[in-house]
């Protein structure tokens, strides 16, 4: 049994269609681009035209004896009541809301991809029940989409936390996905993805609704724009999940999971769905990094439990005092998407001088900085002194090609470490580099959460005598 605004509604809409198919007007087909998946989880580009009343919608208003009762049968509705002449959406996504945005999505679906129509009452009644829930929601859900192409999970989905999860991707987040290039195939002319590019990260997001009226919006608009200044502004903390912060986020993402694993993962942008009352928005966020085609990680069971452990403490510390000096983790993941080897071994640099010379101040002599930075890294990873005099040596190299390039000078194609023989090439010295930040940022985490005096003086005086 439907209600009386669902028998008004479809009332009109049969007047609609019959009206339709009497003027002999053809359906207004608008080209569009949609990803179909198969079963075996091949993902293939269709163009197709789809079929729509358009503006006849709208001309037909005008000829009608049932639109104004049927508007009006709207506006008595007690739910669409306090919508109607509204704004509504959420924090920063507002839609205008009238008869016309209730007919429209009561009509959806009608016309089928072959130009028919196709009017059920009970398609337009489940169309009005969904729009009554969206309308007395006092949140609405926006989705977060990471695509990370060529990344491996042993199981599907893995959840970081709950409502953030590694995932397949859906056909409808492909194509938001592909259609703001954060997912591309591999040829333009190949209009393919492989079941191993459509994997991604998908996070959730609850966002304040808002319903409210043009005088109130009017009223408003000032604080609102400083509000919404305010929120956009606000310093990023580590998992704080808001769409003014969508870089930060795959930032996050992307720094716990290289942390885990030395193998590269990387993704070219993310993506936000949102929905309203109109269909579906999305907004984008690109990302510059190194080129690649596939990322070649892989995430068994060891990683996963890595990756939850690290996100939950560096979560945990957020907003606190003593934690992982944020350009440290920001510096390590901007290292691994660098074209240049130059540009990653200072990144790399300037992570440790935070981790290992945050104590330092203002620097009087470089080369008292290095002797510190490379010893403290030195007793702080390794326990035999032949490891630590290696890596001191390494590191003190890596500060020293660290300062020549950053003070005008120029890499050169190898490395000259002091006891090593050949050369070491710059790639495979930058790769060791950033094998040596993670095993010391993945420790000083860990220290962060459990020891106040970690990065002190005191601490680190307490290490090298000990030592």
């Amino acid at each position: 049994m439907t209600d009386p605004l669902t028998d008004a509604v479809v009332a009109y809409l049969k007047e609609l269609v019959a009206s339709f198919r009497g003027s002999g007007s053809p359906v207004y087909l608008t080209e569009r681009t949609r990803w179909k998946m198969d079963s075996s989880g091949v993902a293939r580009r269709q163009t197709f035209n789809e079929p729509s009343l358009g503006m006849y919608f709208h001309t037909h208003r005008e000829q009608s004896s049932l639109y104004e009762p049927t508007c009006q049968a709207i506006a008595d509705d007690s739910d669409f009541r306090v919508a109607i002449g509204a704004m509504v959406g959420d924090q920063s996504h507002l839609s205008r809301f009238d008869a016309d945005t209730v007919l429209s999505i009561a009509s959806s679906g009608m016309v089928k991809e072959d130009g028919t129509i196709s009017l059920r009452k009970a398609r337009v009644s489940g169309e009005l029940a969904k729009l009554r829930v969206y309308l007395k929601a006092t949140h609405r859900v926006e989705t977060v989409i990471i695509p990370l192409p060529g990344l491996k999970c042993y199981k599907l989905p893995f959840a970081f936390e709950k409502g953030i999860e590694i995932d397949t991707l859906s056909e409808t987040e492909i194509e938001a996905c592909a259609a703001s290039a954060a997912l591309r195939p591999m040829s333009g002319d190949f209009p393919l993805l492989r079941p191993e590019e459509c994997i991604g990260v998908r996070i959730k997001i609850k966002v304040p609704a808002e319903i409210m009226n043009l005088s109130d919006l009017e009223a408003s608009q000032a604080e609102r724009t400083r509000q919404l200044q305010e929120v956009s502004e606000k310093e990023h903390q580590f998992g704080h999940l808001t769409r003014w912060h969508l870089d930060q986020i795959v930032d996050d993402v992307l720094f716990v999971l290289r942390l885990a694993r030395p193998e590269f993962v990387g993704t070219q942008g993310a993506v936000v769905i949102s929905n309203n009352p109109h269909g579906g928005s999305r907004s984008w966020v690109g990302r510059p990094t190194r080129n690649f085609v596939m990322s070649s990680y892989d995430l068994d069971k060891a990683t996963g439990r890595a990756i939850r452990s690290t996100w939950r403490v560096m979560k945990d510390q957020a907003g606190k005092k003593h934690h992982l000096p944020p350009i440290c983790a920001r510096r390590f993941t901007a290292a691994l998407d660098r074209i240049s080897l130059d540009d990653a071994l200072i990144d790399h640099m300037i992570a440790a001088e935070a981790l290992f010379l945050g104590d330092a101040g203002k620097p009087e002599e470089k080369g008292e900085l290095g002797f510190r930075l490379s010893l403290r890294t030195a007793v702080f990873l390794e326990r035999k002194a032949s490891d630590q005099l290696a890596l001191r040596k390494f590191m003190k190299t890596a500060y020293q090609a660290r300062s020549g390039i950053a003070h005008g000078g120029s890499s050169k194609p190898s490395v000259k470490v002091p006891d090593r023989t050949p050369t070491v090439p710059l790639g495979e010295f930058v790769d060791e580099l950033a094998s040596v930040m993670r095993r010391a940022i993945i420790k000083a985490i860990g220290l962060y959460a459990t020891d106040k005096n970690f990065g002190k003086p005191e601490f680190w005086d307490e290490v090298i005598i000990h030592d």
